[in-house]
């Protein structure tokens, strides 16, 4: 009964490929095919069942790769799995089951043919590598496209393309745009040059773009604020230029942005506040983007570092960025920024880095600065500061390195700083400080570089040096 059983669900099977000859056509099967596959669906009562076992065996055989017959056969499988077992199953049947699972795990590929074209003319479009990443990337007859270098696939699709570092050099052709089903595409690290296709925009399922550190050039597509499950958006270290796409302010998962390197014009779009998911980065540093910093990036209450620096931007800094409670870095230094720091970031308390320097700020160095008590490094250097140095940043215990250096500071080294056990580098540089230099400098213990010159100070210091 059970090997009986099995004949009648083979036979299924047989029926399943005749009747996708009827719908299909030659596309997936030839005409012997085909016609072995009606013949075998049309049941003969006067053959005997060893003979249906041998045109079952070479009907599986001979279908095509990836039919959809192959469901119903590993059924079959499953099937035979359970009938093997059997005491009463007979010799030759257990053999002719076997057969048959030999032929279904072998024959039938688990990529679709899309796939596959599209990994081919990747291959193509790199052909100036002189990578060896891509030397078993050959026609599926010859090994399967799954087991390339760099490629992953689930089911029937490719869902990663994992190519960092691999000396690739070429073109992305836009037929990539095909792989629908891509979860990851990393080919950071090579020396992949031309546009990035817009028609990246139809792998609505990447949530890791990460194409850093190549020659890439041309506009960042708008396109990209189609992807609506990215987290990780990694294009720095590149040519582009242009504008800052607003589209990307739609990308709700956004949880990593990193464009820095580039030379994108324009303003910083508004709409990046609306990417309340980043968490990791915004990094925007070294490019050409002028205006204002919007203010809609006080939303960004999630951020931990911010890099604007390095750009053309103007106008005050805006109070709202302390909303960003969980910032711990913050580096707007090298653009034209005017007014004063905000006295807004003295109730940062995870704050950890904080860099206004190469600026035009003005005013004093607000004494609200000493209640950042993670503080470990604080540059304010090259700007127009007047005023005193506040003896509150003796407040941040922890703080390695403070440079304030190139402004316009008057009054005495507050006798406060040599406390600071943690202290590494202190710039009082090119000032307007008077008086003595603290004898109790020889207190913080950890001191190795310390800047004085260009002032009106007075004295000297002699620091003791213990060498183990």
């Amino acid at each position: 009964m059970t090997a009986m059983l099995l004949f009648m669900l083979l036979a299924m099977a047989e029926l399943s490929l005749a009747q996708s000859c009827d719908r299909n056509g030659p596309a997936l099967m030839n005409e012997d095919t085909c016609r072995q596959a009606e013949k075998a669906a049309v049941p003969n009562h006067k053959q005997q069942s060893t003979e249906g076992a041998s045109q079952t065996k070479d009907l599986v055989a001979s279908t095509t790769l990836g039919h959809p017959a192959a469901a119903l056969i590993d059924q079959t499988r499953e099937m035979a799995d359970f009938a093997s077992s059997e005491s009463s199953f007979h010799t030759k049947d257990r053999a002719m089951v076997s057969r048959v699972r030999h032929l279904t795990s072998s024959n039938f590929s688990h990529l679709s043919p899309n796939d596959e074209q599209v990994l081919l003319a990747f291959r193509d479009s790199m052909r100036q590598s002189q990578s060896a990443a891509m030397a078993n990337w050959t026609n599926a007859n010859q090994n399967d496209p799954c087991t390339w270098v760099g490629v992953t696939c689930q089911g029937q699709r490719v869902v990663e393309l994992q190519l960092s570092g691999m000396n690739l050099e070429g073109e992305i052709t836009p037929l990539i745009g095909n792989l629908t089903f891509l979860s990851t595409l990393n080919l950071s690290l090579n020396s992949i040059y031309g546009r990035i296709p817009p028609q990246l925009g139809q792998c609505r399922n990447i949530s890791i773009l990460d194409l850093r550190t190549n020659s890439l050039s041309g506009f960042i597509p708008i396109e990209i604020g189609q992807m609506q499950n990215l987290t990780t958006l990694w294009l720095s270290n590149n040519n582009l230029s242009g504008p800052i796409p607003v589209e990307i302010g739609l990308l709700q998962n956004l949880q990593e942005l990193q464009l820095g390197n580039n030379s994108l014009t324009g303003r910083i779009p508004a709409s990046l506040g609306n990417c309340t998911s980043l968490v990791q980065s915004l990094t925007l540093n070294r490019n050409f983007l002028s205006g204002g910093i919007p203010p809609e990036l006080g939303k960004l209450t999630r951020l931990w570092y911010m890099d604007l620096s390095q750009n053309n931007l103007k106008g005050n800094i805006p109070p709202s960025l302390t909303n960003c409670t969980s910032l711990l870095g913050v580096w707007l230094g090298n653009n034209p920024l005017t007014g004063s720091i905000p006295i807004e970031f003295g109730i940062s308390k995870q704050l950890h880095y904080l860099d206004l320097s190469g600026n035009k700020l003005t005013g004093n160095i607000p004494v609200e600065l000493g209640m950042m008590s993670q503080l470990l490094s604080i540059n304010v250097g090259t700007n127009h500061l007047t005023g005193r140095i506040p003896s509150s940043l003796a407040n941040c215990t922890l703080i390695n390195y403070i440079q304030l250096d190139n402004n316009q500071l008057i009054g005495h080294i507050p006798i406060e700083l040599t406390t600071l056990k943690s202290l590494i580098s202190l710039d009082l540089s090119r000032n307007r400080l008077i008086g003595n230099i603290p004898s109790s400098l020889r207190n913080c213990t950890s001191l190795t570089s310390l800047f004085l010159n260009n002032n009106e100070l007075t004295g000297k210091i002699v620091f003791e040096f213990v060498y183990e």
